[in-house]
């Protein structure tokens, strides 16, 4: 019986595995992480990407502060960004940190319309990329750095790269889809 004690032994200490990682979870971190995630892709909205738009008085961009609540961090604050273009409005709202495999998302909001960022490895394409590193089936290292992808959130099938085109790009064919 010495095989049954050695498979309880294994069982035991991967509970205690399971108990140790839970104690190294820190909430004020994590929170930080994100905020500071949320804040420099604004940065990068307003400072890169819109700029010369800002500049020629094309758009405004407005931030404001928000309040979120999720269940392992409880409530905290962070900023949601809205951009002005005339009569039309794109609002990016942070939505959390607790979704499976990222860092983070936000959602872009035009009308009723929603597309989904989140902060994943620069390799990631589609959601079971994410479900693979969670199941061990790929390393975690292999989907690369972390980057911002989007993907509408009706579909989330394929993620592609946030970028100053690609971003344009999308709101220029939300607008015009509710035209």
């Amino acid at each position: 019986m010495k095989e049954f004690n050695a498979f309880l032994k294994a069982l035991q200490d991967k509970e205690k595995a399971k108990r140790d990682k839970r104690r190294q979870f820190d909430p004020a971190e994590r929170i930080y992480r994100f905020q500071t995630l949320v804040s420099n892709f604004f940065d990068t909205l307003e400072t890169e990407w819109f700029r010369d738009s800002v500049a020629e008085g094309l758009m405004t961009i407005e931030r404001e502060q928000i309040s979120i609540c999720e269940d392992s961090l409880g409530r905290y604050n962070t900023e949601k960004c809205r951009l002005i273009m005339g009569a039309e409005k794109i609002e990016f709202v942070p939505i959390g940190t607790v979704l499976l495999g990222t860092d983070g998302r936000i959602d872009m909001v035009y009308k009723r319309n929603e597309v989904m960022f989140v902060h994943v490895g620069e390799k990631v394409k589609r959601a079971s990329d994410i479900m693979n590193v969670l199941k061990k089936i790929m390393p975690s290292k292999d989907l690369g750095e972390k980057v911002w992808k989007y993907t509408p959130k009706v579909t989330r099938s394929h993620y592609m790269t946030a970028n100053s085109q690609s971003v344009k790009s999308l709101i220029m064919d939300l607008i015009k889809a509710k035209k």
